[in-house]
């Protein structure tokens, strides 16, 4: 086996624990509330549906009236970034307090 191989085969090794130790563990606590393992860290998710598109009628100076509509943008915690569409979207994550993590029998698993 080639240098270049064994390098290739290593990186692909590195890879696939970084993708095994990034899998998500999620527990339904109900429809807008998740518990979710990041990184071997339990928090707590709340969600919040995504906010409804506005529609505003503009009258120019001439008189003319114009239909504006807009999609708000709502600020997703989990994907770091705005969204303005889908059923829901992540509103407030934060970590687990010991005494959450005894009554929920989980335990942190950071390497």
């Amino acid at each position: 086996m080639s240098e270049k191989e064994r390098r290739r085969k290593a990186q692909q090794r590195k890879q696939e624990l970084a993708a095994a130790k990034d899998t998500l563990e999620k527990i339904v606590l109900g429809p807008m509330t998740e518990l979710l393992r990041f990184d071997g860290i339990w928090y707590r998710v709340e969600y919040a549906p995504v906010p409804a598109p506005v529609t505003r009628v503009r009258t120019a100076s001439d008189g003319t009236a114009r239909v504006e509509t807009s999609q708000p943008g709502a600020y997703d915690v989990l994907r770091r970034s705005y969204v303005t569409s889908g059923a829901r979207y992540a509103a407030k994550k934060r970590q687990l307090t010991t005494e959450e993590l005894r009554r929920q029998r989980l335990k942190n698993t950071v390497a």
